[in-house]
């Protein structure tokens, strides 16, 4: 072999290496979320799903509306069933951009309900859900989302 080819080769392997180790999974997703927010409706323009492979399957689902944003985290992601919110890892957080500042609105209890985690294609996988929390004067209710994950 030529000392181009053996070159050509092992880039080709530190690549194929370096796609392997990949901890984050991320989509963005045409839906999306909606929820009521202290008694009005929201939802959001664009989302965003990671899964985190390290120590425990760790899922994140942010949305974002124009002037304010939620974020749901699973710490231990085993698929569908009821997360509940509190002080093992899984949190859920409304947070309001406005004129007076940005608030973040931190989750004391509440839970995140996935009923359904489907591989729709080789490639893409489906989760959803629904969702509740409280925080201080945040209510947050009726809250569902529907996101896909790319698998590649």
């Amino acid at each position: 072999m030529t000392m181009k080819r053996i070159a050509v080769f092992l880039l080709f392997g530190l690549l194929v290496v370096v796609g392997a180790c990949k901890k984050e999974k991320t989509a963005s997703a045409d839906l999306q979320m909606s929820a009521t927010i202290n008694s009005y409706p929201w939802r959001s323009y664009s989302s965003t799903i990671t899964i985190d492979k390290g120590p425990g399957l760790k899922l994140n689902i942010l949305a974002d509306s124009t002037n304010s944003r939620i974020k749901l985290h699973i710490d231990n992601y085993h698929g569908t069933g009821t997360y509940v919110i509190s002080d093992t890892g899984n949190t859920a957080s409304y947070y309001s951009f406005g004129v007076g500042g940005n608030q973040n609105h931190d989750a004391s209890s509440g839970k995140i309900i996935i009923t359904s985690n489907v591989q729709s294609s080789n490639t893409q996988t489906s989760i959803k859900g629904s969702f509740e929390f409280l925080s201080g004067g945040v209510s947050v209710t009726n809250g569902l989302f529907d996101v896909k994950l790319d698998l590649n």
